[in-house]
């Protein structure tokens, strides 16, 4: 997901820069003094450029120098557009240096963008909060330090605030409630801690938000809920706490809603299940959660990715839609219990099931065979009783198979000796016997596919005893 965003960015800067040079192509009026000269003061704190990315920048006219723009009319330089990997090749060749205070003597500059370079570092000029003409700032995937500065809210006019893959530390300043002009704002992979002001709820034309990868810190504010036009929402690898707030329920743009590997505690709130058709991903794993799982989230038939794992989730499985167009469903390493319900087998868009490590019971379903779509199976750790079906024989796309570690009893069915794509397969720790089927894919696994039964027998394990 990271890297199709990635892309897309580096898609949407590559037409900037094109249509940016060509626009350069039909000024009419040199650049002016002030805007050449902190052009120059910004070259001068770029210590090393071995990619030659500056070499333009000599001669009296800085708009013909590359990745700078300049109005037509008045000569003044509104973009300034340096990526060290456009094309998404792997560059391995970036400058070394520092921005420059003197950036914000470029007060006609609307768009700047300074990406991938991996060694500029230090600060985020202040000077940067007195270009009021800003609408784009990118300086992703760099060595920036220090904080986002606190006049960053005085940008009134821009629209897209990214500053991913940095080393910046400190609060997101509350003045970011300011920019309410903003549709999208990333700051994820960076050391920002303290909590998520409350005043980004102001933001209501904001269509991305993520803040992943960061040591944030205290609740999910409620605020949240009013960002209506919010499609992105990635909060996971923080140390957020709290409950997941119900408001969350009213972002009717959601598609997208990452929040794992944090603190969060509590119940996952019914109004989840309100969220629109749009909606196809959810990641709540490795948090503190409990109670049941929602019947409302269940009833959703738009998402195409459900994982809740690493929780302390209780209950039942609620019933899932057969016109649900889920793909994939991780529920590992909870509390839940009860039997694996026989229309899991049936969802006609479900590839991957992953329940291991819970308490459920009973056997498992007939339902998983000719008619399931499911290419990966994951039910280790249980406590299910009974034999393998024969009906597991007739999935001829499933690919992993995890049974281990269960109460599983009788012989392996003759059956699974058809499915040829099988890769990993376990079915060690359980109470089967007799003998392995013969051929493969089932003999040409590893003797730890199947140790620690009762009584199996035959190739890779000791041969059966002869009658």
């Amino acid at each position: 997901m990271e890297k199709r965003r990635s892309e897309i960015l580096a898609f949407v800067a590559m037409l900037l820069l094109i249509s940016l040079n060509s626009c350069q192509g039909q000024k009419t009026a040199e650049c002016g003094e002030e805007d050449r000269v902190a052009l120059l003061d910004f070259k001068a704190g770029i210590v090393k450029d071995p990619s030659g990315a500056l070499k333009s920048w000599t001669g009296k006219d800085c708009c013909t120098w590359k990745g700078v723009s300049c109005d037509s009319s008045s000569g003044r330089v509104v973009s300034l557009i340096l990526d060290a990997d456009p094309m998404g090749q792997g560059n391995s060749v970036y400058m070394s240096g520092t921005i420059s205070e003197s950036i914000g003597n470029l007060s006609y500059l609307h768009t700047f963008i300074l990406v991938r370079w991996k060694n500029i570092g230090g600060v985020i000029p202040s000077s940067v909060s007195r270009l009021s003409a800003l609408n784009i700032v990118s300086l992703d995937n760099n060595k920036l330090t220090g904080s986002i500065p606190s006049g960053i809210g005085q940008l009134l006019s821009l629209q897209s605030l990214s500053l991913s893959g940095n080393l910046l530390a400190g609060p997101i300043p509350k003045s970011i409630g300011n920019l309410q002009s903003l549709t999208s704002l990333n700051l994820d992979s960076n050391r920002l801690s303290g909590s998520i002001p409350s005043s980004i709820g102001n933001l209501r034309r904001l269509s991305v938000l993520t803040l992943n990868n960061n040591t944030l810190s205290g609740p999910i504010p409620d605020s949240m809920g009013d960002l209506k036009q919010l499609t992105t929402l990635h909060i996971s690898h923080n140390f957020l706490s709290g409950k997941i707030p119900s408001s969350l329920g009213n972002m009717s743009m959601l598609a997208e809603l990452l929040a794992s590997n944090n603190r969060l505690s509590g119940s996952i709130p019914e109004s989840l299940g309100l969220l629109s058709a749009n909606f196809y991903e959810l990641y709540l794993d490795q948090n503190l959660l409990t109670g049941s799982i929602p019947e409302s989230l269940m009833k959703l038939t738009s998402p195409v990715t459900i994982n809740l794992s690493q929780n302390k989730l209780s209950g039942n499985i609620p019933r899932i839609p057969e016109s649900s167009h889920l793909e994939t469903l991780v529920l590992v390493k909870n509390s839940l219990s009860g039997d694996i319900p026989a229309w899991l087998g049936n969802l006609p868009k479900l590839r991957s099931l992953q329940l291991s490590f819970n308490s459920f019971t009973g056997r498992l379903p007939n339902s998983f065979g000719v008619n399931s779509s499911l290419d990966y199976v994951f039910i280790s750790n249980n406590k299910l009783t009974g034999s393998i079906p024969e009906s597991l024989g007739d999935m001829p796309d499933l690919e992993y198979l995890d049974l281990s570690s269960n109460q599983l009893e009788g012989t392996i069915p003759k059956e699974m000796a058809q499915l040829k794509n099988l890769r990993p397969l376990n079915l060690s720790f359980n109470n089967l016997c007799g003998m392995i089927p013969r051929g493969t894919p089932l003999e040409a696994f590893p003797a730890s596919t199947y140790i620690h039964n009762k009584c199996l027998c035959g190739s890779p394990l000791p041969s059966c005893p002869s009658h």
